[in-house]
């Protein structure tokens, strides 16, 4: 949890339309371990911020500990997590399936769940890592069948990875919310 004040979560869908195409804007973010940023479809042109990033993918380079990951990031609209009547609650959420590009393969989901408080909103951080869904068509079968198996499942998804990206998510949306005010 990131309690965010003098943040909405208004301006949180703000942010993620905004920072997309540009890894200058990216690193704005975590300076030491964000490195660059591409989007599949800049859509900077839309009005509307989730237009922006909804059903859009992001490519990034970044640290997650001391490993340079080479991530996908599918962003999702919140209804095909369950998350329905956020807008009526005055909440917002980001949600994506996330994906190695080196291994080609979507290995996570993540749901960032704003929500108002009387001095800003808090920011609800949740990770599911390690199911692994090959984007090659014909190695999916084997691809995830293997890489699904308990044992492989520990070996990509350590403890030492899990700690590293609770500090990254940590760090990063402190940060944003000292600085998002203001921009």
């Amino acid at each position: 949890n990131t309690d965010m004040p003098a943040v909405t979560p208004a301006m949180i869908d703000w942010w993620f339309g905004w920072h997309l195409p540009s890894s200058a804007r990216y690193r704005l973010w975590h300076p030491k371990a964000h490195v660059s940023a591409r989007v599949k479809e800049d859509r900077s042109h839309l009005q509307d911020d989730r237009a922006r990033y909804l059903n859009n993918e992001s490519y990034v380079d970044e640290y997650i500990g001391k490993q340079l990951k080479k991530l996908a990031i599918k962003f999702v609209p919140p209804a095909q997590f369950g998350l329905r009547d956020l807008d009526q609650r005055g909440a917002t959420a980001i949600c994506a399936v996330t994906a190695d590009r080196l291994l080609r393969s979507d290995g996570g989901h993540l749901v960032h769940l704003i929500l108002p408080t009387t001095n800003g909103c808090q920011m609800r951080s949740g990770f599911w890592l390690g199911e692994i869904n090959s984007n090659i068509h014909l190695l999916r079968p084997i691809v995830n069948r293997v890489g699904n198996a308990r044992t492989m499942r520990k070996l990509m998804v350590s403890n030492r990875m899990c700690l590293d990206l609770l500090q990254h998510c940590s760090e990063e949306m402190a940060h944003l919310a000292r600085f998002l005010p203001a921009l």
